[in-house]
């Protein structure tokens, strides 16, 4: 038993937060299943839980479900963080994720412009280094579909320059990597 999962059991109020946070960080290093089973674990459906931990949870859903290639999930679950009523107390940094992920699936959908217009307006912020990352990556895998090959490398060696170990920054250097040879 981790850790995490003995203070979530003395402290049960503060288990979905716990796995909520641990979710987010596994979803940034790549480990998406793992992500996967620590939402599982989660009645996102009792009472309790305000609309800011229900809206983290799905939009946490909708990034798993997008980077396994459940596009139809990954819709379930924005229908149901559609639903909420996302209310002013939300932090700038859930409200940016939440648009980072509403990208995401535009994109998965196949609607590349209304993606880039969003990601290219996420990044007039001031966003943490993992936001602008992802919003960078998916910019630059825009950029090559569209055949501007220079931006999206010029992009992905931002990330690989400005990342550390995170999971995009792989995928920038495999891109790259592609790119170039």
């Amino acid at each position: 038993m981790t850790v995490t999962h003995q203070i979530c059991k003395k402290k049960n109020k503060l288990k979905p937060h716990v796995l909520l946070n641990k979710s987010a960080g596994l979803i940034s290093s790549g480990e998406f299943h793992e992500a996967q089973a620590l939402l599982q674990e989660i009645n996102i459906n009792l009472k309790k839980y305000d609309s800011t931990c229900k809206a983290i949870y799905y939009n946490n859903s909708i990034c798993v479900y997008l980077a396994l290639n459940n596009l139809e999930k990954a819709q379930e679950y924005n229908s149901k963080l559609m639903e909420i009523q996302i209310v002013k107390s939300l932090s700038t940094r859930v409200k940016e994720s939440i648009y980072d992920t509403e990208a995401m699936l535009y994109i998965a959908s196949g609607d590349y412009k209304k993606g880039e217009s969003i990601l290219k307006s996420l990044l007039k912020y001031r966003l943490s280094m993992n936001l602008k990352l992802d919003c960078m990556f998916r910019l630059a895998l825009i950029d090559i579909k569209e055949g501007k090959l220079a931006d999206a490398k010029e992009k992905l060696n931002y990330i690989i320059m400005n990342g550390n170990k995170l999971y995009i920054v792989k995928e920038a250097q495999i891109k790259f990597d592609q790119l170039s040879g």
